[in-house]
């Protein structure tokens, strides 16, 4: 993708996000375009509150297996990679860093409190509406957790697993497979294997900062060797089930990336050897 499309897909979705803010409320009710809007900018939007659970971590770690395993259980419902939301996220993240388009867009009205707004109910829209309803939503799009202190920002009420996979298996995996990620060259081990740790430690950074409260850390060998006792002690908000753990036919997620064809069979551990 050019340069010029991925300005274009950005500006895109900025108004996306903006008119979704605006359509669930965010100009502050029913009081027209003046001072009621201005005053009301500040305020969360709806939905802020909720207890999200985003899976992150470097692709082919182990994030669509922990995806499946708690897409098992009956009150949660996880669902395919967005795509959308790290983008959206990448370009909030763009804007903070440069000074001079910070400026222009307080000068512009749109203070920190309009765009958390904004963002947060573009993000709720694709979380909610892209799947079906369920008590407890979770989000599995794995480059997310890198933007993970302004996303618990967000959502406060958030938590995050963070899958570890052995960085040596997670650059074969790639490669071998062919998935492409921003950044990786699939021709150099090295060069993927610098790319992986740079990730993580910025991953793990995050992990860190959020405390284990929010943040917690699993290991995918752990999850393969033994999941009901990992799953225990790692899954979020108490959502572990022996289901989850054998991956319960009855209630199998739709799955569309590269790393289906491993979640379709009974759980194994030949990706250990």
């Amino acid at each position: 993708m050019g340069r010029g499309a991925r300005w274009r897909l950005a500006a895109a979705l900025a108004a996306a996000a903006l008119v979704t803010w605006a359509w669930r409320g965010g100009g502050g009710g029913g009081g027209g375009a003046g001072g009621g809007a201005r005053r009301g900018a500040a305020a969360p939007v709806e939905g802020r509150e909720l207890p999200l659970i985003f899976i992150g971590g470097v692709p082919r770690s182990g994030t669509t297996l922990m995806r499946a395993m708690l897409d098992a259980h009956p009150d949660v419902r996880c669902g395919q990679e967005t795509r959308v939301v790290p983008r959206i996220l990448q370009m909030r993240q763009h804007w903070a860093r440069s000074q001079k388009e910070s400026v222009r867009l307080e000068q512009a009205g749109v203070s920190k409190a309009v765009l958390d707004n904004a963002i947060a109910a573009f993000c709720l829209e694709v979380i909610v509406r892209h799947g079906e309803p369920a008590p407890r939503l979770c989000n599995k799009d794995p480059l997310v957790l890198k933007m993970g202190t302004y996303v618990l920002e967000l959502f406060p009420n958030a938590k995050f697993l963070f899958m570890v996979r052995d960085g040596r298996a997670t650059v074969h995996s790639i490669i071998t497979r062919k998935v492409t990620i921003t950044g990786f060259d699939l021709t150099s081990y090295r060069q993927c294997l610098n790319k992986w740790n740079h990730a993580v430690e910025l991953m793990y950074q995050q992990c860190k900062t959020m405390g284990p409260d929010k943040c917690l850390m699993v290991r995918y060998e752990s999850l393969v060797l033994a999941p009901e006792d990992t799953l225990r002690r790692r899954a979020p908000y108490r959502l572990w089930s022996r289901r989850a753990s054998q991956l319960a036919a009855g209630r199998s997620a739709p799955l569309a990336s590269v790393a289906a064809a491993g979640c379709r069979a009974t759980l194994h551990d030949r990706s250990l050897h």
